[in-house]
């Protein structure tokens, strides 16, 4: 039996026939409003290595999707639509996923090189050990298209395998062992990037990709440059020039807002609908437990510390309006997608009192929470949680550590006790819950589950028993979705809010 899906650009359909001249005329009043005035934003955590689909953090994330795209979009909807690609039919044989693309003709990247089926390929090929000198494990999904594409036969997979066909057409002969749901938002995921004259150094220092914006520099202090890319092949943005400050401390954040060296700030908690905010952003907090620490390995430790904390007053207090609790590790976003979860009520300050009373020893234990000093959130946060904890009778301590040693101790080395965690949203459950597997560098609990495992690999759409499962060992406490509430500058609209990573630029207007 053949399945036949055949997608266009909606993107055409939507703007009509006039869609350039549109475009021409947005110029012209842009320019009458000032345009070579840049956007003034900021970030907070360190980057160094702008390297494309490595793990990011979620700053890094929403930064990069102004810079790069692939064959497919992902909406505000969470629903995918052409990027790149100009037509994508995708047919089932043989047990492939065949995905038969054809490229849009008007495609540059930042660096003015037309866009090529050989580019595709390569972008796709650097998740697998089909690169030379290029270590894959350290790209964010790297281990699905090893799976989709290049296989161990002895597994069960197949190996899969790429057809160029012209200048603009690419067959992709996938594994369908994800499904194409799984397989079609991966695309999404990977960025298109160019196969030749482009180093993997360059790819770190000075990202070249085929988005709205384009990097120019980054200065000696941090500070990145974005400009408007002209050779775009999709409508251009308003906003001509973008500069990213660093700045870590909320306090440097505000005084820049109100002297108005910034356009944009971060602003809880949302009071009310004036506020610029949406409810949810699909990422969520976690205070993960070292479960091969020797201390975290009791489960019944774990259950009466999180058993301390009062989540819904830290929603309350610190995010008002925006943001929500959780009780998984999947945003209330995605609730369609789980039904049946075994819930229960998370605030029982009685179960840690009665671990304490039989595990004296405990309360002269020295306890400390690990989180990334450069968030504000994650500090707020840990302040209400120890406050809770210490009412509860136990010893903890917040531990605030830099961006570059937190990913060093807590995400590479596991050298941690407990830590906060802000972890990427994503329009795909599996993708989320797949972080629990054996050996995922999201696994930053350690939590091990041969049974899990297996699940994740046979019945994928079992989201139910996936969150069931995580849930009954106790690794992470889940605490909220933060939801977004910023405030702007008077010049400038707020943002699109989107269901994972993305601060998109290219929607902000002036006013």
């Amino acid at each position: 039996m053949k399945k036949l899906v055949l997608l266009v650009a909606l993107g055409l359909l939507l703007s009509g026939c006039s869609g350039g001249d549109n475009r021409n005329i947005e110029e012209v009043v842009v320019e009458n409003q000032g345009v070579k005035s840049p956007f003034k934003g900021f970030y907070t955590m360190e980057i160094k290595d702008f390297s494309p689909n490595k793990v990011y953090n979620f700053e890094e994330k929403a930064l990069m999707r102004n810079i790069h795209e692939g064959l497919y979009k992902i909406e505000d909807n969470g629903q995918l639509t052409l990027g790149v690609a100009d037509e994508v039919s995708i047919s089932e044989k043989d047990g492939y996923l065949v995905y038969d693309i054809t490229l849009r003709d008007d495609v540059k990247f930042h660096n003015g090189k037309d866009l090529t089926p050989a580019d595709i390929q390569f972008s796709i090929f650097r998740f697998t050990d089909l690169i030379k000198d290029l270590r894959n494990e350290n790209f964010e999904f790297y281990k699905y298209w090893v799976n989709l594409l290049d296989g161990n036969e002895l597994k069960g997979y197949k190996k899969g395998k790429v057809e160029i066909h012209g200048e603009d057409r690419i067959v992709l002969f996938l594994d369908d062992f994800y499904g194409e749901r799984i397989t079609s938002s991966l695309l999404a995921d990977t960025y298109i990037i160019p196969s030749e004259g482009y180093s993997l150094e360059e790819q770190s220092k000075v990202p070249v990709g085929l988005g709205p914006y384009k990097v120019t520099s980054v200065d000696e202090n941090g500070k990145i440059f974005l400009s408007r890319f002209e050779q775009y092949y999709g409508k251009k943005p308003q906003i001509e020039k973008i500069e990213l400050a660093k700045i870590s401390k909320k306090e440097d954040r505000i005084k820049a807002f109100e002297e108005g060296s910034l356009d944009m700030i971060d602003s809880y908690p949302g009071k009310d609908k004036g506020e610029d905010y949406k409810p949810l952003s699909g990422d969520v907090y976690s205070l993960v437990f070292n479960t091969q620490n020797e201390t975290y390995k009791d489960k019944d430790l774990r259950r009466a510390l999180g058993s301390s904390v009062n989540k819904n007053l830290i929603q309350s207090q610190l995010f008002g309006v925006s943001g929500g609790v959780v009780e998984t590790p999947l945003s209330p976003l995605l609730n369609s997608f789980i039904k049946d979860v075994d819930v229960y009520k998370s605030f029982m300050p009685e179960v840690s009192k009665e671990y304490i009373a039989n595990n004296p020893q405990i309360a002269s234990t020295p306890l400390n929470i690990a989180y990334i000093e450069e968030d504000n959130l994650s500090k707020a946060i840990g302040e209400y949680i120890i406050d809770n904890m210490k009412a509860a009778g136990f010893d903890v301590s917040l531990k605030p550590l830099s961006w570059p040693s937190f990913e060093k101790n807590v995400i590479t080395d596991r050298n941690y006790e407990m830590a906060i965690m802000r972890y990427s949203g994503n329009v795909d459950p599996y993708k989320i819950l797949d972080r629990f597997t054996t050996k995922n560098v999201k696994n930053v609990s350690d939590f091990y589950s041969f049974e899990y495992n297996g699940l994740m690999l046979n019945d994928r759409d079992n989201y139910t028993q996936m969150v069931n499962m995580v849930k009954s060992e106790y690794p992470e406490l889940f605490l909220l979705d933060p939801g977004t509430s910023y405030k702007m500058s008077e010049r400038f609209s707020q943002p699109k809010i989107y269901p994972y990573p993305y601060l998109d630029f290219s929607s902000i207007k002036f006013n």
